[in-house]
C-alpha cells in the first residue's frame, strides 16, 4: 500500500509539474511585468555605476543588457543566493541582478 501510494505521489507531482509548466509558457513577458509594477511597490533602482543583466541568475551567463546608475527595475522574484529576477523598464527586457546592486527609490 505504502509503494502505491508514493507512486500516486509522484505521478501527482509530475502533472503538476507539467501543468505549471504550460501554464508558465504560455503566459506573457508583459502581464509578468504589468504585475510586478502594479503601484510601484516592487520598483527599485541600480545603485552601481554598470550593472549586468543576465540572462540566468549566475555570473557566467549570457550579458543580455548594461544598466546604469539610476536604472529602473521591477522585480518579479527573489532567488536564493541573493538574486533577482527583474524586468528592465527602460528596455522591456527581464533577466536576473545581483541583489546588492539595486536599491529602493
Amino acid at each position: 500500500m505504502r509503494k502505491q501510494f508514493r507512486g500516486l505521489l509522484a505521478t501527482c507531482a509530475g502533472l503538476a509539474a507539467v501543468a505549471c509548466l504550460a501554464g508558465c509558457a504560455g503566459r506573457g513577458q508583459a502581464d509578468k511585468a504589468a504585475g510586478a509594477v502594479a503601484g510601484g511597490a516592487n520598483v527599485y533602482r541600480v545603485s552601481a555605476p554598470l550593472v549586468n543583466l543576465l540572462a540566468c541568475p549566475s555570473l557566467t551567463c549570457e550579458v543580455l543588457e548594461d544598466l546604469g546608475d539610476g536604472a529602473q527595475v521591477a522585480v518579479t522574484a527573489v532567488i536564493p543566493g541573493g538574486w533577482l529576477e527583474v524586468h528592465a523598464l527602460g528596455s522591456g527586457r527581464d533577466g536576473y541582478l545581483l541583489a546588492r546592486f539595486v536599491t529602493k527609490p
